[in-house]
């Protein structure tokens, strides 16, 4: 269940180096990276891709009901819907989900585990130590995410995308989690998914 946010297009930009065309007033309520998943309110980042770049979708997410279109470059969307021009649509995706989930790494105890292999059972191992002593940890990663022994979701990546993540850590937060492990893949790591996340560990 995704927390219940609303914030003007422009707050979740501040300190970020964009350029805003449109009303920057408009209320984001979700964000989305894939336009068959824009409802209206939804913030959409125009990623490119390996198969598919986002921007080409930027139409789309505008004819869905998007509150504003992030992208690295130009875009034909509707008069009147807003965009924001960024260096770098992931490193901005970053910076807005932690900003928009109101940055939910900080108040959990968060640890990262990396490397090529045995990433999944240490985030056991580390999540089991925890729930002995008495605190409630999640953990995110290959075989998805859970809190304690509740399943939130089952995942697409070993380390979801920024917004999901942040969203997925508000979810730990609101439930009243200590913390969090969190597989941490190199893929990640390049793709800017960790980059507001406060890690502990």
């Amino acid at each position: 269940m995704q927390p219940v946010t609303a914030e003007p297009l422009e707050r979740l930009f501040e300190g970020v180096p964009v350029q805003i065309r449109g009303n920057p007033e408009s209320i984001v309520s979700s964000i989305a990276t894939d336009s068959r998943h824009v409802r209206p309110g939804a913030l959409f980042f125009a990623l490119p891709g390996a198969r598919a770049d986002g921007h080409d979708f930027a139409a789309a997410a505008a004819a869905a009901g998007a509150a504003g279109i992030v992208a690295q470059r130009e875009v034909h969307v509707p008069e009147g819907t807003p965009v924001v021009i960024v260096p770098d649509t992931l490193v901005a995706l970053s910076k807005v989900a932690a900003r928009f989930y109101e940055d939910p790494s900080r108040h959990l105890v968060m640890v990262g585990v990396t490397g090529t292999n045995g990433k999944t059972t240490t985030t056991f191992f580390i999540e089991a130590i925890a729930r002995v002593a008495g605190q409630q940890f999640g953990v995110i990663g290959t075989l998805g995410a859970r809190l304690g022994a509740q399943p939130i979701e089952r995942l697409e990546n070993t380390t979801p995308f920024a917004h999901d993540l942040q969203r997925i850590l508000a979810e730990f937060r609101n439930a009243g989690g200590r913390g969090a492990v969190l597989e941490v893949s190199s893929h990640a790591l390049q793709l800017h998914r960790v980059d507001d996340v406060a890690f502990d560990v």
